[in-house]
C-alpha cells in the first residue's frame, strides 16, 4: 500500500517535470531577470490633464519610473541596451462616487492610464505596443490633510499596479522576440 502511494506520487513530480511548467514569477519565467536584461527605462512622460499639469501627476510618473526601475532592472541597469521601455501616463480624479446627506462627497477614484512601447534600440522598430489602466478609490475626509493621504496612497497603489503589468507585458514581448515569435 505504502509502495503505491510513493510510486504514484514519483509518477505524478515525473509528469509534472515533463509538462513544461514554470512558475509565472521564478527566474525563468516571463517575468524573471532573464527576459528583461537589455531594457532601458526611459524617463515617463506624464500628460496634462485638462486643468494643465498638476504635480500629482508628475509624481506618478516618478513613482512608476522608480516602481519599474525596481521590476526591469534588477540586477543594475544594462551597460549595453538593447531595448528602450517608453511609457506616457495620464493621471484623472473623480469624486463623485459617494455623497453624504450635506451633498459633499465621501469617495474618490484615480485612474492612471499608461501607453507604453517597447522599441528596438538597433532601428529594428517597435516590438509591443499597448496600453494598461488601472482605478483605486480612496476616501475623501473632512480634514484635508487626511485626504490628501488618501490620494497619494491611491496613486501609489495605481503605479505600483501599472508597473507590475508592463513589467509582465515586456518580458512576454521580449521573450517572444528573442525566440523569433514576433518579427
Amino acid at each position: 500500500m505504502h509502495v503505491t502511494r510513493h510510486v504514484v506520487s514519483a509518477l505524478a513530480l515525473f509528469c509534472l517535470a515533463g509538462c513544461g511548467f514554470q512558475p509565472l514569477y521564478g527566474e525563468t519565467s516571463a517575468v524573471g531577470t532573464a527576459n528583461l536584461t537589455g531594457v532601458r527605462v526611459a524617463t515617463i512622460q506624464d500628460l496634462p490633464d485638462p486643468s494643465g499639469r498638476s504635480p500629482a501627476s508628475a509624481r506618478a510618473a516618478q513613482q512608476l519610473r522608480n516602481f519599474l526601475l525596481d521590476r526591469v532592472t534588477q540586477r543594475g541597469q544594462s551597460t549595453k541596451p538593447q531595448y528602450d521601455l517608453r511609457v506616457t501616463l495620464s493621471e484623472t480624479k473623480y469624486t463623485t462616487l459617494g455623497i453624504r446627506s450635506d451633498e459633499t462627497a465621501t469617495r474618490g477614484t484615480l485612474t492612471l492610464t499608461a501607453n507604453y512601447a517597447v522599441v528596438r534600440l538597433d532601428g529594428g522598430g517597435t516590438i509591443l505596443s499597448a496600453s494598461t489602466r488601472t482605478d483605486v478609490s480612496y476616501n475623501i475626509l473632512r480634514n484635508e490633510f487626511a485626504t490628501l493621504s488618501a490620494e497619494n496612497d491611491a496613486r501609489n497603489q495605481a503605479a505600483r499596479d501599472i508597473s507590475d503589468t508592463i513589467a509582465l507585458e515586456v518580458a512576454n514581448a521580449v521573450g517572444a522576440y528573442r525566440q523569433g515569435l514576433l518579427k
